[in-house]
């Protein structure tokens, strides 16, 4: 292989190091060695008449790109005895059933009637779907919807 590979270990992990801020779950340590694997694996396609460290980075950075995407699916644990139980005054009050009809009444009717289902029902977006005869992105959209305009009622009543 032409480029001198162990001179482009620093640039890797400089570089590693930048695509893993923001993701604790990945280690700078197991995506150069998985780099190093891959780059050693598939040398005989690498053409040098080009620069190494492109090269490189781009394997680096699909390996961080599967990395990402496999732990993102992974679920996390907390350790529960870590984590302090909240203040009394943190809790959220009850809510009344008069209070949630109220909420309710200041949406148009398919949006109280998919945030009824959705909420009080605990149907799925899909069974929202099937029932409505809407797609389940317009379900989506309506619940989005829903909730901006009860998160937008609230803010006002508390500047009143």
């Amino acid at each position: 292989m032409e480029g001198n590979l162990p001179e482009e270990i620093p640039f890797l992990r400089a570089f590693l190091h930048r695509l893993v801020v923001g993701c604790p779950t990945l280690e700078v340590d197991d995506l150069q060695q998985q780099t190093m694997d891959r780059v050693l694996q598939y040398q005989h396609r690498y053409d040098p008449a080009r620069p190494l460290r492109p090269w490189v980075q781009s394997i680096a950075f699909r390996i961080f790109l599967d990395a990402r995407k496999a732990s993102l699916r992974e679920p996390t644990t907390l350790a529960t005895e870590s984590v302090p139980a909240p203040p009394q005054d943190a809790v959220a009050p009850s809510v009344s059933s008069e209070d949630v009809q109220r909420l309710l009444a200041q949406l148009p009717d398919v949006q109280q009637d998919i945030m009824r289902r959705f909420y009080l029902q605990e149907h799925s977006v899909q069974e929202i779907a099937d029932a409505t005869q809407l797609s389940p992105g317009t379900v989506k959209s309506h619940l989005h919807r829903a909730r901006l305009q009860l998160a937008r009622n609230h803010q006002a009543e508390a500047w009143q």
